[in-house]
């Protein structure tokens, strides 16, 4: 924290609410505004709601929400303003809430695979898991269309795309942690975790870098 006679300008954290206008990924969060002022946030919020400073959100702001920050009143460095507000973005995310136009969510899903080659054991079954902020049945449609045309990327796990039958919504259902996700660090870790029950349940899975007993990096 800054101490008095420091010469650089002290930064404050911002949180303000924005309209109903805005999307929303948890319909129970606001869409918030999480931004650095180095005026008191409460003469910045005046600011940017008479729009005496531009904003991209302007006209769309509704309260100050400083009881939703780790920060209020707190005077902080360059540096640790930094911090704060990359560590506020992704902790108020992670609560549910759209943050700065992003409101994105992730899904987890499971896709059953044909045996692949010769059957060996006929009652093994075959599932992929994935993540994407894609719906399931989106992730599925991309996983067994063509190839796109560049620049595109190509999101399709070969796997599916040879082997996929369909969504296993049973399956899905009945894995824990559930989504949507809020963060895709979130949603990868659930991905590894499903991964991870299926494989104890006895499925035989491919999950990419998530795959049981496969080492990061080493390919899908």
């Amino acid at each position: 924290m800054l101490k008095t006679g420091d010469v650089p300008r002290a930064k404050y954290l911002i949180v303000a609410e924005l309209d109903e206008s805005l999307p929303r990924r948890d319909a129970g969060k606001p869409h918030l505004y999480v931004g650095l002022t180095v005026v008191e946030p409460d003469k910045r919020f005046e600011q940017l709601r008479s729009r005496q400073v531009s904003s991209q959100f302007g006209g769309h702001y509704v309260r100050l929400r400083l009881d939703l920050t780790l920060f209020d009143g707190v005077q902080l460095s360059q540096d640790e303003a930094r911090v704060a507000l990359s560590s506020e973005k992704k902790r108020l995310a992670q609560l549910g809430h759209a943050i700065n136009g992003i409101a994105k969510v992730w899904n987890c899903y499971v896709i059953d695979l044909e045996p692949p080659g010769k059957v060996v054991n006929a009652n093994a079954r075959h599932v992929y898991v994935g993540q994407s902020e894609h719906s399931p049945d989106e992730r599925f449609a991309i996983h067994k269309g063509p190839k796109p045309l560049p620049p595109k990327r190509d999101l399709r796990s070969g796997v599916v795309h040879r082997r996929g039958k369909q969504l296993n919504y049973e399956l899905m259902d009945s894995l824990e942690p559930r989504g949507p996700f809020f963060t895709q660090e979130d949603a990868l870790a659930a991905e590894r975790a499903w991964a991870q029950e299926l494989d104890r349940r006895g499925f035989h899975v491919a999950a990419g870098d998530a795959t049981p007993g496969r080492k990061v990096g080493s390919g899908t």
